[in-house]
């Protein structure tokens, strides 16, 4: 783990480890979301992905969404996104 990350778990009274299950989600452009820490699939079309995590459902909206990647960890959507939120 990083110093800095060390040193946020400390300012946050987090327990070490805490951030490993905490999804990462990296927009590059309109184009594309990389999503690190997700539970799964819960829906898929060319229009919505919906993830679950840690944080709860994450959803990403858009047009001619595709998931070019996806492994245990890490998803990769591609497509034209208009927004990446989570339920409420």
């Amino acid at each position: 783990m990083s110093k800095a990350a060390g040193a946020l778990l400390a300012k946050l009274d987090l327990p070490e480890g805490a951030l490993d299950s905490v999804p990462c989600i990296r927009i590059f452009g309109r184009n594309t979301a990389e999503i690190e820490n997700h539970r799964g699939v819960l829906e898929f079309s060319d229009s919505k992905v919906r993830l679950h995590t840690a944080l709860g459902i994450l959803n990403i909206a858009g047009t001619e969404l595709r998931i070019c990647c996806a492994d245990k960890q890490t998803i990769v959507c591609t497509g034209e996104i208009a927004s990446v939120e989570y339920e409420k």
